[in-house]
């Protein structure tokens, strides 16, 4: 693992804030995963990865600008180039092995991304902003199983995100009570997705990463308040939508078998993502002799109901 980052930024107090640099990224890895299925009298499933590498550069460029004395404008971009290589053994349940190494194994990810913010300070004590940015993240390549249970090469698809905020934060009572609020809708153009059965072989679950277009909108607030010199109280409350919008897209499998989410994705809902969640958290500082202190900390977290992989029903 090797990463290195070469960054320029504006002198304090400068009234255009800047900052610019580049940046390398260098990741080597292996892995072997053995799947004995005695159970199903088949030949077990030996992933043996000898090598993944992960390279990447980049560059980027950031400033702020005060328009006014309540106004601000923040704009940035940034490009990245990722290289995937993957050399790896994959045995399938047929008793199939196939190599993937050279440019079979290789795929090559480029992205260019921006972000931009509008702040306004209603008072010293309240912000309101608006933002909009872009994310991306690089795809991969490994081996999978095509619906004859022979071994293929499979591409998972770059992710990448729209994601538009707007938000509030504010203090009161004398800076004693901090409440920052914000509403936010994100738009993958692609949403990686772990953990989906795509096997069309009866009684058996081959799981891989796909990537599909989804949605995803909310809001989160938080709250702080110190109530005394000793005593602070903390809520947070988030609400959060997240559901597939292309599930028809179409997925080759390999050996000619091509296949649409709908029939792996057995809800539009995205995995892992808790639609409704909150924190509450109190602490109490003890004074002790000699100026030592000790901090009594307490929370409570609640997660609404929540599913955690897609797998095809039978």
């Amino acid at each position: 693992f090797n990463t290195q980052e070469l960054r320029l930024a504006s002198n304090p107090g400068s009234k255009l804030a800047w900052q610019t640099g580049v940046l390398y990224y260098d990741n080597s890895l292996s892995s072997h995963l053995l799947v004995q299925l005695v159970d199903l009298g088949i030949d077990p499933i030996n992933a043996l990865v000898r090598d993944k590498s992960t390279e990447a550069i980049g560059g980027f460029a950031e400033a702020t600008y005060p328009v006014t004395a309540a106004w601000r404008v923040t704009g940035g971009v940034r490009y990245d180039h990722t290289k995937v290589s993957v050399v790896e053994d994959y045995t399938s349940i047929t008793g199939v092995t196939q190599t993937l190494s050279g440019s079979a194994g290789t795929r090559n990810f480029s992205n260019f991304t921006y972000k931009a913010r509008l702040e306004h300070d209603l008072t010293t004590q309240n912000l309101l902003y608006a933002s909009i940015s872009t994310g991306f993240s690089p795809g991969d390549v490994s081996v999978s199983t095509d619906p004859a249970g022979n071994p293929f090469a499979l591409e998972l698809q770059a992710e990448t995100l729209t994601a538009y905020e707007i938000g509030s934060k504010n203090r009161f009572l004398d800076q004693r009570l901090q409440v920052n609020g914000a509403v936010y809708y994100y738009d993958y153009g692609a949403y990686q997705a772990a953990n989906v059965n795509i096997s069309n072989i009866p009684g058996v679950l081959e799981f891989s990463t796909l990537a599909a277009p989804a949605q995803s909108y909310g809001a989160e607030l938080e709250t702080i308040f110190q109530m005394t010199a000793d005593d602070r109280a903390s809520v947070n409350l988030s609400y959060t939508n997240a559901r597939f919008t292309g599930k028809n897209k179409a997925v080759d499998i390999g050996a000619g078998g091509v296949v649409t989410f709908s029939q792996f994705f057995t809800r539009d809902e995205i995995p892992n993502v808790t639609p409704v969640a909150a924190d509450v958290g109190y602490d109490h500082v003890f004074r002790l002799p000699g100026d030592s202190t000790l901090t009594l900390h307490g929370d409570a977290r609640f997660m609404s109901a929540h599913f955690l992989i897609n797998v095809a029903e039978s």
